[in-house]
């Protein structure tokens, strides 16, 4: 893999998915609600891939990273999947 990145811009925002437990209606049951906090973080990321001669720009979620290494291997897989999709372009 021949490509290089820039992180642009990286945005960290908290959030919360609430879960209810529901009656034979479908309808949710008050009191029953359980939260799940998780954070989101979304990176900006300019790829160069000399071997094409070309940059790509990708926008990349990040559901609940526990390391800034989870972050940085999900721009790294990112950039193969760009790359790939630039090697089908040429074929």
């Amino acid at each position: 893999m021949d490509f290089t990145w820039i992180v642009l811009e990286t945005v960290t925002t908290p959030q919360q998915q609430i879960y209810w437990e529901y009656d034979e209606e479908g309808n949710p049951i008050p009191g029953t609600e359980t939260f799940f906090d998780y954070i989101m973080v979304y990176t900006l990321v300019e790829y160069d891939f000399p071997t094409y001669d070309t940059k790509v720009t990708v926008e990349i979620n990040h559901f609940n990273p526990q390391t800034e290494e989870d972050i940085e291997t999900g721009i790294y897989n990112m950039g193969i999947t760009e790359e790939k999709k630039l090697a089908n372009l040429e074929e």
